[in-house]
């Protein structure tokens, strides 16, 4: 795998971690930015937070992962082992974007495989940056929403039990 502008190889350990342009293209190719703007209007009148950000998590959900995206995330994770291995996905929010009640992973999914579900994984990864706790703590703090980019990181599935025990614990760790 080389890296491009959609994905970079982790150099510590097997992996891979999609890119801020990767989660920017597919925000502009998906047309996403008006309707989350809408949305957001919509809270500020008023509208239900839980409505609101479900709107907005359905559209991530819902749309097309842009050919090059989806041609980067296969030819990434080719690297990893079998074609339909199973993987780790996981979003990251660097922690210079959010303070420490938001860093860390929104969302992990664990046992992914196939392609499909690697880029239904990608998206609702993506689409995290959108649920409740999120939408309301830059609301409180102004912080400008479609500012914010969301990498995701993307590895083997573990095969020792210890392994599989550090995967619990993170997995533990990001819910709440």
């Amino acid at each position: 795998m080389s890296d491009n502008a959609f994905v970079v190889r982790d150099v510590q350990q097997p992996g891979f971690v999609t890119t801020e342009a990767a989660y920017r293209e597919f925000v502009r190719a998906a047309r996403l930015r008006p309707l989350i703007a809408t949305q957001l209007r919509r809270l500020r009148e008023g509208a239900d937070l839980v409505a609101v950000g479900a709107a907005i998590r359905t559209a991530y959900f819902d749309a097309q992962m842009p050919a090059e995206i989806a041609a980067a995330l296969e030819e990434a994770s080719a690297g990893l082992g079998e074609p339909d291995a199973e993987l780790v996905v996981g979003s990251v929010v660097p922690g210079d974007q959010l303070d420490e009640f938001l860093t860390g992973p929104h969302q992990i999914f664990v046992g992914v495989s196939g392609q499909r579900a690697l880029q239904a994984a990608v998206k609702r990864c993506w689409g995290s940056l959108f649920n409740d706790r999120a939408i309301i703590y830059r609301e409180v703090r102004d912080i400008d929403h479609l500012t914010v980019d969301l990498a995701v990181r993307i590895e083997p599935m573990a095969t020792t039990t210890t392994d599989r025990a550090a995967e619990a614990d993170l997995q533990d760790a990001s819910v709440g």
